[in-house]
């Protein structure tokens, strides 16, 4: 299994950067997981969009989902070339207007509500995927992915709860938001995480790896990568753009 960062930042990207997006892979099987600004342009420099297996929207926040309509756009005048004939598989909360936006290309997509799929395993070849609930101010979800012994997990938006830890449990690597500083701890009641709070989850859940995600342009990595460091004995990195996880 791969994961590749297309985008890591809220809320909003920097110059050279993009909002939420990512590219899982595991041989032939290729699944974007969000589609914030600027990530489908950059999904392209690693594949052909029209080879997608897969596209998971964990919620519908512009961060997470602005590209979306560039998708859509794609994926029609492939249909209208006769270039794709098989709907895109998609996974997205049911939740109000955006879902019923997604759902009303039947022709293009093959929408499935995440919460009829939760407590499910999820089958892509040799790779199988869960979601698990999220705390945040919408609908949202995370994902962990195995293949044998390997697990990959990403918490999606979230603020944090111990329980989180349990579906995380033993991941390779643990893709985690890290929205907030310590000093602006009063704004997790708004969904999100610190640094130093993902460092603890990723303590809890044995996590070998920490990867620092949803970063804030404005905050001073560094710092992040300190708090996170204080309270997880493992290895702690800051998502890089186009860097990808093996």
């Amino acid at each position: 299994m791969q994961f590749t960062i297309l985008g890591c930042f809220s809320p909003f990207s920097p110059y050279k950067g993009a909002c939420s997006g990512y590219l899982l892979e595991n041989g032939k099987i290729k699944i974007m997981i969000d589609c914030g600004n600027g990530s489908f342009a950059n999904l392209q420099k690693f594949i052909d969009y029209k080879e997608l297996d897969c596209l998971i929207l964990t919620h519908f926040h512009s961060d997470h989902f602005n590209d979306f309509d560039m998708l859509r756009k794609a994926y029609q005048l492939l249909h209208q070339n006769g270039k794709r004939s098989n709907p895109l598989i998609i996974y997205a909360p049911a939740e109000g207007e955006f879902f019923d936006k997604v759902s009303s290309y039947p022709e293009l997509f093959a929408v499935i509500p995440i919460e009829d799929s939760l407590e499910k395993d999820i089958r892509f070849g040799e790779m199988v995927l869960r979601f698990f609930e999220a705390r945040h101010t919408v609908a949202c979800y995370g994902i962990k992915a195995k293949k044998g012994q390997k697990k990959i997990s990403y918490t999606s938006d979230t603020s944090f709860f111990e329980m989180m830890a349990d579906e995380v449990l033993d991941s390779d690597y643990l893709f985690a938001e890290a929205s907030l500083l310590e000093k602006d701890t009063e704004k997790t009641r708004h969904g999100h995480m610190t640094a130093k709070q993902a460092g603890k989850l990723a303590q809890m859940a044995k996590a070998k790896n920490l990867v620092l995600t949803h970063i804030n342009p404005t905050y001073n990595p560094h710092i992040l990568k300190r708090e996170a460091e204080t309270t997880f004995e493992g290895t702690v990195e800051i998502a890089k753009m186009m860097k990808t996880y093996k």
